[in-house]
């Protein structure tokens, strides 16, 4: 039985199809502009420089690997275990290259999928109209920017659209064996884009309970188990941990500021931008809240049986996201991607009583949610303009230390240097603006700035790390300051920066000492000793030690 649900090509459906004529124009002209934006934030690593990417040999290795492990960060365990997003990637480069356009296009692919399937799962339950304000919601809710607009963000679009399939073929009232094995091959395609999935057997009972009033076949649900048990055995075949953190204290401590940033996001979606970190978390959103749960006791009101059914696939699916924001902190509006489904089903199911309302709501929705998405995708056009938009709308010292790593990045060090001590700035430091601060202090010529910078920078709780004091002992060298370099130096060991030895290299060298200096070249015969010697000849030229820079080239090996 399919409860309300009118037949499409009845004369009397011409609102509804002008409806749809009308959603469909605004979805293209909201989302087209994308295909004009750059790569931002993480796509440089995961998709750029991911070396398991590049080559076919390594195919198999993304199939049995962290999707961090290809690429040049630090992150070598995050925990996430998405070889389909990797494989996505690889299918772009094979196709274009490292062409934005074409990943954009890709990423938009399955959105405009994800949204369609939704379309057609609301209009087994509800009439056209309310499905397609359900699907206009889905598709141009703001929130939805930057799981699209984010090409390292791809996942969501793809396990949301592969989930909604298995949905859509499993809920059947008599699934044949084919219909079993295509639903959980879906299933398992959505798993291994994203944990979202994790939950898909209550997703299936609930859409099937707003169709049915009952949870679904049995077999249905075996199938999506098997789809588990199969994703459960990649998962550790491949070793991947589940993510750092996602213990019981950390989710206890996210929960409620994740959902009161979610509910700011989905009520009010102006000006979204990244940057909601619970180590630096914003005021509590307490009226978001408030207004989240007035919005779900009035869609229960009008939708009933519906709109709980979809309230339960929102929190199902938004669920696994909290092990994400515990383990790293970041409260990303991406993770609203697939719970808009079930408010999307919600709002379906409360119009639906409602023909005439669903028409202005649905009209609404979409006009609304396209200018709203139009104007949030320049955001993610660019990498300065995502953190300088990130800096405005969550000021704190992780969206600072990050449009200074921007800076930096683009080779504009004097204008990353403000934003650096930003990120440094007590009672709380950004942990990876510690790792550069005064290296770019330093390299403007600055040292008393370096030496003031790592005081400011261990008291916001840095870590005495090479990558901080390293610079500060070339510092405090060019300041003439050598037994302080020396000693800070001699501290560091050992030290990627290589900055430790050209120091303490020339401080012996002031004593007319070269073991030092030779003891590094007999420790890296890797290395280019000419290039080592030269090094601590400019620094003992630039502290006014010319003399001592004159011996060294005279007399080094």
């Amino acid at each position: 039985m399919r409860a309300m649900a009118d037949p499409p090509l009845d004369p009397r459906a011409d609102p509804a199809r002008r409806l749809g004529l009308l959603v469909a124009i605004v979805v293209v002209v909201a989302w087209l502009p994308v295909l004009g934006a750059g790569f931002v934030w993480d796509d440089s690593v995961l998709f750029l420089d991911n070396r398991l990417l590049s080559e076919p040999g390594h195919l198999a290795e993304l199939w049995r690997s962290d999707l961090w492990a290809g690429t040049p960060a630090a992150v070598e365990r995050s925990g996430f275990y998405r070889p389909l997003v990797a494989m996505s990637f690889v299918l772009d480069r094979a196709l274009t290259g490292p062409a934005a356009w074409f990943a954009h296009l890709h990423s938009l692919s399955w959105h405009l999928l994800g949204g369609a399937i939704l379309f057609v799962l609301l209009r087994r339950v509800v009439p056209a109209a309310a499905a397609l304000a359900g699907a206009a919601l889905f598709l141009v809710h703001p929130a939805q920017v930057e799981a699209v607009a984010w090409v390292a963000a791809r996942n969501d679009p793809m396990a949301a659209a592969m989930l909604l399939s298995g949905v859509a073929v499993l809920d059947d009232d008599d699934p044949r064996p084919a219909r079993l094995l295509l639903g959980a091959a879906c299933v398992l395609g959505a798993l291994l884009s994203k944990e979202s999935a994790l939950l898909a057997s209550v997703v299936l009972a609930a859409f099937s309970l707003a169709r049915t009033g009952r949870p679904g076949r049995l077999s249905a649900h075996l199938a999506v188990l098997a789809a588990l048990a199969v994703y459960g055995g990649l998962r550790a075949w491949a070793e991947v941990p589940p993510p750092a953190r996602a213990d019981v204290a950390h989710l206890r401590a996210a929960v409620l500021p994740a959902l009161a940033a979610w509910c700011r996001s989905a009520l009010w979606p102006v000006g979204l931008a990244p940057g909601v970190h619970l180590a630096w978390p914003p005021p509590l959103a307490g009226w978001a809240l408030a207004g989240a749960a007035v919005l779900a006791l009035a869609l229960l009101w009008w939708g009933r049986r519906i709109a709980a059914a979809g309230l339960v696939v929102a929190g199902v699916t938004l669920a696994p996201a909290l092990g994400a924001v515990a383990s790293q902190g970041l409260v990303a509006d991406r993770y609203l991607y697939l719970p808009l489904a079930g408010v999307a089903l919600a709002v379906a199911g409360a119009l639906a009583r409602a023909p005439r309302v669903a028409l202005v709501a649905g009209a609404g929705i979409a006009l609304v949610g396209g200018v709203l998405t139009a104007r949030t995708l320049p955001t993610w056009s660019d990498d300065e303009t995502l953190w300088r938009t990130a800096v405005q709308r969550h000021p704190s010292q992780w969206t600072a230390g990050a449009l200074a790593r921007t800076l930096d990045l683009a080779g504009r060090p004097e204008a990353a240097i403000a934003w650096y001590r930003r990120a440094i700035a007590p009672p709380q430091a950004m942990q990876e603006a510690c790792f550069r601060v005064t290296a770019v202090d330093v390299l403007l010529g600055d040292p008393e700035a370096a030496v003031a910078d790592a005081e400011v920078a261990l008291e916001a709780g840095c870590a005495r790390s090479p990558e901080l004091l390293a610079p500060v002992a070339m510092a405090h060298a060019l300041l003439g300051h050598w037994a302080v370099a020396e000693s800070l130096a001699a501290e560091l060991d050992p030290d990627p920066t290589g900055l430790a030895v050209v120091v303490r290299s020339a401080a012996a060298a002031r004593r007319q000492d070269l073991g030092v200096l030779e003891a590094a070249v007999r420790s890296h015969p890797d290395a280019d000793p000419a290039g080592l010697v030269a090094r601590v000849a400019w620094l003992l030229e630039q502290a006014g030690d010319a003399s001592s820079a004159a011996w060294v080239r005279a007399a080094a090996p």
